[in-house]
């Protein structure tokens, strides 16, 4: 219904249309999502919040919707980071570049490919972690 609401009267409707995703931008924006309120309710009170902002009031609704995906996408998940050099003081930089590979530094763990999930990988990697005084791993 969201949809087709936003199809005929997109002045007056955002075009997003997962009720997660509506609640989470509401949440997001400071407002109080309705957790049972349909889609389009929702849509309507996010809609309320963008215009209520300065940084969205020149915008198009599929600009703003461009911009909550691009920089809150509810789909992804928490990203972990890792920074990583390969080798003692990156030495081993260009080699894993031109091999198409990443390397830590330790052999202990052995091929990081073996393992079948992050679980087993984690565990690997904390069992044979050296430990040093200065910071580095």
């Amino acid at each position: 219904m969201t949809k087709s609401l936003a199809t005929y009267f997109p002045e007056h409707f955002l075009p997003i249309y997962a009720a997660e995703h509506l609640r989470r931008f509401v949440t997001l924006l400071g407002g109080e999502a309705e957790t049972d309120a349909p889609a389009w309710r929702n849509n309507r009170r996010l809609l309320e919040l963008v215009r209520s902002h300065e940084e969205f009031r020149n915008g198009t609704e599929q600009e703003v919707m461009h911009f909550l995906y691009a920089h809150f996408d509810p789909r992804s998940r928490q990203r972990t980071i890792w920074k990583i050099a390969p080798g003692e003081r990156d030495r081993m930089r260009e080699e894993c570049r031109d091999g198409g590979f990443i390397c830590i530094g330790w052999d202990e763990p052995g091929d990081l490919g073996q393992y079948q999930n992050d679980t087993e990988l984690k565990q690997a990697l904390d069992a044979h972690r050296p430990r040093s005084s200065g910071g580095e791993v």
